[in-house]
């Protein structure tokens, strides 16, 4: 896994997994899904990274980059 904060654009990237980008969900205020075919999250991105805590608050705490995501999972990530 590896963190990328764009200080120009006030952005965070969590790059979770290798592979090609098969669509890219949005997730949350101002936060981008990407995932593979097989619903794999490639990456998570968060336009304002202040509000990281708040998204994984909603989720019960976590964010399981291992489990594939359907665009309902990654919306409601249970």
């Amino acid at each position: 896994m590896k963190l990328e904060l764009s200080e120009s654009a006030d952005a965070l990237y969590i790059y979770a997994n290798d592979g090609e980008i098969s669509e890219t969900l949005e997730v949350g205020p101002d936060v981008y899904m990407d995932v593979d075919a097989d619903g794999k999250i490639i990456g998570i991105e968060f336009l304002d990274p202040e509000y990281l805590i708040q998204f994984l608050r909603e989720r019960g705490g976590e964010l399981d980059f291992t489990k594939p995501h359907s665009r309902e999972q990654a919306i409601n990530q249970s």
